[in-house]
């Protein structure tokens, strides 16, 4: 009779046990299912804020850049009758000013705010510049002789052939390092 009993238990026992092995398989295929859902949902989150960033950084440089050769063409020394009046290339600055202004601001929350900041203080510099330079020299230096001020002309012109290369390579190693393809540009 204990013989019996011990059997009768062991098999209910057995029978439970594998109830319970049955039922925590499913349990964990489900959960398994639920986290594939909600890391495919979270992948494509990512992907999509990646795109983002990478087409912000992108177009940001192309702004900037154009930016920056739309004030180089505006404060050349080197003028010829194909670049247009100074006036002339003075608009095309505020255009580039103003395009990439309207650009940035509502996406600098896609870069680091290092990276953020460095452009803002660089077109910040780039604008002092023109600004510079349209008063001293398109707008002539001195308001009685309307001569055009050369130390003012020679400033900005240093100021965009010396300081403005080693910015942008900042710029760019920065954007190279958020998009995850750093290569300084000393070894490009």
């Amino acid at each position: 009779m204990k013989n019996a009993i011990k059997h009768e238990y062991d098999q209910k026992l057995a029978t439970h046990q594998a109830q319970l092995e049955a039922e925590s398989e499913i349990a964990i295929e489900k959960l398994r299912s639920q986290l594939q859902i909600v890391a495919a949902e979270r992948g494509t989150r990512f992907t999509r804020v990646f795109d983002e960033t990478a087409e912000t950084v992108a177009t940001t440089f192309a702004k900037l850049l154009a930016f920056h050769d739309a004030v180089g063409r505006y404060t050349s020394i080197f003028e010829t009758a194909g670049m247009g009046s100074k006036e002339e290339r003075r608009k095309i600055v505020a255009d580039r000013y103003a395009e990439f202004l309207d650009y940035f601001r509502p996406r600098r929350l896609y870069l680091p705010k290092e990276t953020a900041d460095q452009i803002q203080d660089f077109h910040g510099k780039v604008h002092s510049a023109a600004m510079d330079f349209m008063f001293g020299v398109e707008m002539g230096g001195d308001e009685r002789s309307r001569i055009p001020d050369r130390d003012t002309w020679m400033k900005v012109d240093d100021f965009m052939r010396k300081e403005v290369p080693p910015i942008l390579a900042l710029l760019e190693d920065d954007f190279r390092k958020i998009l995850g393809t750093y290569e300084t540009t000393d070894e490009a």
